[in-house]
């Protein structure tokens, strides 16, 4: 999942880092600021290794995005912008396949809303652009993020 988004938003613009390895993943929050926004995809809200990310991201006053399936969660309880998926998970083979298509739905969409906020910026680098006026339609703020991380448990 977090590589699908990585690649997409490689094309925006905004530097963005993904990684596959929970603690890779809680290195790199430990490197964020609050000028910066995270991507939490999680089912169910609530795996420990998630926890532990958030709980860094909290204290480094990172905007979080979260994307899952429960509206009762740790996650949603921290998370600043919480954007849900409606799936139930299936005991077919390794991968739950509603919800992975459910979450890349909301990515795609979130993705796109930026790409439509930049405009003609597209493509042409991050130098300074505000991305907080490309994130409107999910934030409520003023802020400039600078990194954008997608982290997925």
């Amino acid at each position: 999942m977090s590589i699908d988004a990585y690649h997409k938003f490689l094309h925006s613009g905004i530097q963005v880092h993904a990684n596959l390895d929970a603690h890779m993943q809680l290195m790199s929050a430990s490197q964020l600021n609050e000028q910066d926004v995270a991507v939490i995809i999680s089912h169910s809200g609530s795996t420990k290794d998630m926890i532990d990310i958030l709980h860094v991201l909290r204290d480094k006053n990172v905007t979080i995005i979260a994307i899952t399936n429960f509206a009762k969660s740790t996650l949603t309880k921290h998370a600043d912008i919480l954007l849900y998926t409606v799936s139930q998970q299936t005991e077919f083979g390794p991968e739950a396949l509603s919800s992975r298509i459910a979450e890349l739905t909301l990515i795609d969409a979130l993705y796109t809303n930026v790409m439509l906020a930049k405009g003609e910026s597209a493509g042409t680098g991050f130098t300074g652009y505000a991305i907080g006026n490309c994130l409107k339609t999910f934030i409520k703020s003023n802020q400039i993020f600078k990194d954008l991380i997608v982290i997925v448990n």
